[in-house]
């Protein structure tokens, strides 16, 4: 009770949780894995042989690739264990019965805050003795060790913050979490992406808002990032650090006292009064960007795709972000695409000469896909884990599995929904091939193969995310079982590149869905070299010498397509038998699911015998089969 009652019950809670610690046992394995692939690059960079002067280079890329590692794992981390602190407590209404002892709202929301950066703490100190042999191969300074791991804490203390602030006025912990993690990733990347776009597409409104860009971006990582690479440079590094520390922690502290004001108010808003501190009385509750359409034939789709958690000035601010990513993503895209789309109107689709530029665009394409269809899968396999879980966090779950509806059609209802939810990231990638398409740098066959690969791998990640649901009750374990197989998968197109060998890309890369759509996504100069190669000659699509063959490269397309169908049938199939026994619900045989339908074909066949009058109520009554 040191540190008070808030943060030793949050401490005592979370290490009865599996999830604390398989996050600490995957951090180091997940680190490991970034170190083992830069081994693998610089392997075969060097062929095989690596100087002094390597071995240093070596060393500074390693510490940078971990640094962002670990960045991108703080932004998924800290809002996981800040913003469900409060959003939790009013989810299992729990909230009520905490303001009403004798903790004031600072105890509450400092407490919260301590015990989820302590827990954050913990995760991430698995990592430090692997960072701290990084020294001893030279290259890196133990003072920019010390430096990046206070930025780091810095940077966690700012979406803390900003993830305490919108966990007190959230309505579930699902919709705590993704505010925060939309808004913390907006933070890192908007900034950054303004100061590179915005100055050649709109220079009046560039200069307008320069000024507060510069302080938004001079906040985030991101400054440092373009100070190594001498993008731009504002004094030296180490005092771009300070500054950044200085207005992350000034940031966050003015997020946690907003926290603070706001927590009381907040709640009484949520219960159905007055709003206080940020809602005049008499306002209206809530309002929407579009209107709901009709419920229908299927309330758990409908419930999963128009109702959301999320108020109309956050749905604003995501729908902004969105904009803002496509509008970056469309302009780098146009930037390599134009000279691509010069050649097709020079020389036509197909042509032999002068294709450099189309080459060059279907290089980037794949690179740039095989990044984005990882970031898609694993936030598909999210949602689809945390649609069950949910249910049963917010005690929705018993009145869900009381209702006639089948198991088929719950289950199918949050697959959908869980697709749905990230449709933008899909979206985006279906974009930039239809732009390959375009300019001639993707050819038809490699558009539609890659388009039945994202198909089969979108479904079959929905199809797992919803099985471990059914059987796993708790959030956190629930979407650690569905994120580790996913990854496992994804990390698996490094044994292709590692074993040199074309018979290991068809046994051990076909897992990775990410390696398939880069092998996918065909040029043209990769189409007539197929053509005229044998089938088991080599060939060598852009130049890699890691696959070679044309028969082991359609097989490995074939056998990871057709596994992924048949594994999300296979799922499917299994998740709906065993629905009824999963979730305690008396099993509905054959005979009685055939007696429920008739009976409510009776009823229904009995009230439309008379279309001119309405039913009396003595008529719904009659019409109602007996149990």
């Amino acid at each position: 009770m040191l540190l008070g009652p808030i943060v030793a019950s949050e401490l005592r809670t979370s290490a009865r949780r599996a999830s604390s610690y398989s996050k600490r046992a995957g951090l180091p394995g997940l680190a490991l894995l970034v170190i083992a692939a830069n081994v693998v690059w610089w392997y075969v960079f060097s062929v095989g042989a690596m100087s002094i002067r390597d071995m240093s280079r070596f060393g500074e890329m390693t510490f940078a690739t971990l640094m962002g590692f670990q960045l991108v794992t703080t932004i998924f981390l800290v809002p996981e264990a800040a913003a469900k602190a409060i959003a939790e407590e009013n989810e299992r209404r729990r909230l009520g019965t905490l303001l009403s002892t004798r903790l004031s709202a600072a105890e509450v929301v400092l407490g919260k805050l301590a015990a989820a950066l302590l827990q954050y703490a913990w995760w991430m100190a698995s990592v430090i003795p692997i960072v701290l042999l990084l020294p001893l191969l030279g290259g890196v300074d133990p003072r920019i060790v010390v430096l990046a791991y206070a930025g780091l804490a810095s940077t966690a203390f700012l979406l803390a913050g900003l993830s305490i602030l919108l966990s007190t006025g959230a309505r579930s912990v699902r919709a705590a979490i993704h505010n925060s993690i939309g808004l913390g990733t907006a933070w890192l990347v908007g900034p950054f992406f303004f100061a590179m776009i915005a100055p050649r597409l709109w220079p009046k409104l560039a200069n307008w808002l320069w000024p507060l860009n510069t302080w938004l971006l001079a906040s985030t990582p991101m400054c440092v990032v373009m100070n190594l690479f001498s993008v731009m440079r504002w004094g030296t590094l180490a005092g771009q650090i300070g500054w950044m520390i200085v207005l992350q922690v000034a940031c966050g502290t003015l997020f946690v006292l907003l926290a603070i004001v706001r927590l009381r108010p907040a709640y009484r808003y949520l219960q159905g009064g007055d709003g206080g501190l940020f809602r005049r009385r008499g306002a209206p509750r809530r309002w929407r960007l579009w209107p709901r359409p009709r419920c229908g034939n299927d309330p758990v789709l409908w419930k999963e795709l128009h109702t959301s958690n999320v108020g109309g000035l956050l749905q604003l601010m995501n729908l902004l972000v969105y904009v803002g990513l496509f509008a970056g993503l469309a302009w780098a895209v146009f930037y390599f695409a134009k000279p691509a789309f010069l050649e097709v109107l020079a020389n036509g689709y197909g042509s032999r000469v002068n294709d450099i530029a189309r080459i060059e665009l279907n290089r980037g394409l794949r690179s740039l896909t095989a990044a984005l269809v990882m970031i898609d899968l694993l936030v598909i396999a999210g949602a689809a884990a945390e649609g069950m879980a949910t249910e049963r966090a917010r005690e929705t779950w018993d009145s869900l599995i009381m209702t006639p509806l089948s198991g088929h059609e719950i289950l199918r209802a949050k697959r959908i929904g869980a697709v749905s939810k990230w449709w933008g990231v899909s979206f985006g990638i279906v974009a930039l091939w239809t732009v390959g398409l375009a300019v001639g740098a993707v050819h038809p066959l490699g558009f539609v193969a890659a388009l039945l690969a994202l198909a089969a791998a979108t479904w079959f990640t929905a199809a797992l995310g919803t099985y471990v649901a059914l059987y796993i009750q708790d959030l956190g374990q629930a979407t650690t079982w569905t994120l580790l197989p996913v990854l496992l998968l994804v990390f698996s197109a490094a044994a292709p590149f590692l074993l040199q060998s074309s018979t290991a890309m068809v046994f051990l890369g076909v897992g990775s869905i990410p390696f398939i759509e880069w092998l996918s996504l065909l040029s043209y100069p990769d189409v007539r070299a197929a053509i005229h190669a044998g089938a088991w000659q080599a060939w060598k699509p852009m130049g890699t010498t890691a696959i070679s063959g044309v028969t082991y490269c359609i097989a490995a397309y074939l056998v990871a397509v057709i596994a992924n169908w048949f594994g999300a049938l296979y799922l499917n199939r299994c998740a709906d038998n065993q629905f009824d026994a999963a979730v305690g619900r008396p099993l509905r045989t054959p005979d009685l699911e055939r007696s429920r339908r008739d009976d409510e074909r009776l009823a229904a066949e009995t009230l439309l015998q008379r279309p001119t009058q309405g039913p009396k109520p003595t008529d719904l009554l009659e019409a109602v089969p007996s149990a």
